[in-house]
């Protein structure tokens, strides 16, 4: 149930569960179990971004950054855009400052796509890295206006 709530609510889409009860007019326990452990798996991965403290940045020029205190561990970046003036942003990517490895220092390529829209969950397919710093660069056709970005790490089986 984590891959299909990725490759849904990840990618700007709504997650609908076909939720039927038996004959007793209940959820079958089963499945109530399923249901609780999907919502224990989305709360404890995605309930508290990492580096609640860093800096936050939105750039005139429709880039938007984080910058962190220390080297962070992350997996995954969410990415939301405030759609109130339509959706703008057609493609994007996610470069992050790693501090460790081959690619210490340096700007490194770790997620990218076509659209953002509501919601968009990246994870790296480096897995978890230790970075700095984090930078969004969209392409759009009018200047994106960010409605939430956030870093996660999420260690718990499953979470890919």
């Amino acid at each position: 149930m984590v891959d299909v709530y990725h490759n849904s609510v990840g990618r700007n889409c709504v997650l609908e569960l076909d939720v039927t009860p038996d004959q007793r007019g209940l959820i079958p326990d089963d499945h109530a179990a399923l249901y609780k452990q999907l919502g224990d798996f989305i709360n404890s991965c995605y309930g508290k971004p990492v580096a609640t403290e860093a800096k936050h940045t939105k750039h005139d020029n429709g880039t938007y950054s984080i910058t962190f205190e220390s080297p962070t561990s992350i997996d995954r970046i969410v990415l939301m855009e405030d759609q109130r003036d339509g959706q703008v942003i057609r493609s994007y990517q996610v470069q992050a400052k790693i501090v460790s490895g081959v690619d210490a220092g340096n700007w490194s390529l770790v997620s990218k796509g076509t659209s953002i829209g509501h919601k968009k969950i990246d994870i790296f397919e480096k897995g978890v890295i230790n970075v700095t710093e984090v930078m969004i660069s969209p392409t759009f056709v009018d200047t994106p206006k960010w409605r939430s970005v956030s870093v996660h790490r999420c260690d718990r089986p499953g979470s890919k």
